[in-house]
């Protein structure tokens, strides 16, 4: 009866982490009709708490990661000191100490075992799929399906894609999970399915960088699983999926070849192999020069952390690249922060897959969704929206020091 309540808490305790890393903008929009001051300043006391909780508890959950984001939070608060305050620089400073800070200190605490990382892929897969499912049936009442840009709860297209592409990729995660425990069935067919509509939902949002990344991160997914060869009899399955799934979003665009070039998806990313690649694509290059360019004449500090938008002339508070963001306004230990955080799960995968040979897909199912978070960084969002690095790169390094060296002793 312990292990079972203990089991239900995990579960609820994951719910809630997923939950939190899936919300950030949502927390601060109008629809949610709380005053924004008062309810940010309760998010900060009940993070206090948990914080305090913790502690009390003498677990162990510092580790390198939550070390470069203190350093970088030490370096961006220097950085306040060569402008003036303004109100998006106190807005970034708020959301790295009082929410990614917290939410990394959440993942040492609440994933112990393989079966916490399992339940947080459901989660992702469920949350997404209601999300999904919800933002269609809305589309298809107001007629913009194909002609607008899918997306609900008013948390914009992009960020609504991403949901869904944590969604789809946690569901792959476990179909592999377990296809390779029991035969085919009715439900497996269903749920398959429900992949390939999440997969065709997240071109209907219009987001090129998703849709494009998707393709990627199916290869990816596809490599490991053909790489090791315990997969190989086993997961036949998985690159049948990839082919199918493939298949059938190709199959639409031959069959409906009128509607889908009427779509947004088609058009805008049609213009990625055009010579003028449109006013978003354009405004980001710009964008990219402007914070290279002053990274150069300020390198050692940075502007100061949320200035960008004192040096641009496009209108933005943020370059659209974490990189290019950070270089500019946080300087050459920010970058050094960043860089060293964004290398540790390409040394853990490596020497996973070559050295060890583990045949575990959580742990290169955590890293697609890693990469899939690090080329969307690159495109869209400031550094609060690109939480996601951080959060992935916690998760690989806790499965890689709880369950892989613990699999590792137990064998030797």
């Amino acid at each position: 009866m312990t292990n079972r309540l203990q089991l239900k808490l995990n579960f609820i305790s994951i719910i809630i982490f997923t939950l939190c890393l899936l919300m950030g903008r949502f927390l601060s929009y109008s629809f949610l009709g709380f005053p924004g001051l008062y309810y940010n300043l309760g998010i900060i006391f009940a993070w206090v708490l948990l914080i305090f909780y913790m502690s009390e508890t003498k677990k162990m959950f510092f580790s390198i990661d939550i070390f470069l984001l203190l350093i970088f939070i030490l370096i961006s608060l220097i950085s306040l000191l060569n402008e003036q305050l303004s109100e998006y620089s106190t807005q970034k400073i708020y959301e790295i100490s009082f929410y990614i800070l917290p939410l990394l200190l959440l993942s040492k605490y609440i994933f112990k075992t393989k079966k916490d990382f399992k339940y947080f892929f459901i989660t992702s897969y469920y949350i997404a799929l209601i999300f999904c499912v919800i933002a269609v049936i809305l589309s298809l009442l107001n007629g913009s399906l194909l002609s607008g840009r899918l997306s609900a709860f008013g948390g914009g297209p992009i960020t609504f894609s991403r949901i869904l592409m944590l969604g789809l990729l946690s569901g792959i995660i476990l179909y592999i999970d377990s296809y390779r425990k029991k035969s085919m069935s009715l439900w497996k067919f269903v749920y398959l399915l429900s992949l390939i509509f999440l997969a065709i939902s997240i071109g209907l949002t219009g987001s090129r960088q998703s849709f494009l990344a998707m393709f990627l991160c199916l290869l990816l997914l596809g490599f490991f699983v053909y790489y090791l060869s315990s997969f190989k009899r086993k997961v036949k399955g998985f690159i049948s999926f990839i082919m199918i799934s493939m298949i059938s979003i190709l199959s639409i665009f031959i069959f409906f070849d009128d509607i889908i070039k009427n779509s947004t998806i088609y058009s805008r990313t049609k213009l990625i192999f055009q010579e003028d690649k449109g006013e978003s694509i354009n405004i980001r290059l710009e964008m990219l020069k402007t914070s290279f360019i002053h990274f150069k004449e300020k390198w050692y500090m940075g502007t100061g952390l949320g200035t960008f938008e004192n040096y641009n002339n496009a209108g933005f508070l943020y370059p659209h690249n974490v990189l290019a963001e950070i270089a500019m306004e946080v300087g050459l230990l920010g970058v050094v922060c960043l860089c060293i955080l964004i290398c540790i799960p390409f040394f853990i995968v490596v020497s996973t897959l070559v050295f060890k040979k583990q045949n575990d897909i959580y742990i290169y199912g955590l890293f697609t969704i890693y990469i899939y978070f690090l080329i969307t960084s690159m495109i869209s969002g400031d550094f609060f929206d690109n939480r996601w690095i951080w959060i992935t790169v916690s998760l690989v390094l806790i499965y890689r020091t709880r369950i892989i060296k613990k699999v590792n002793l137990y064998e030797g």
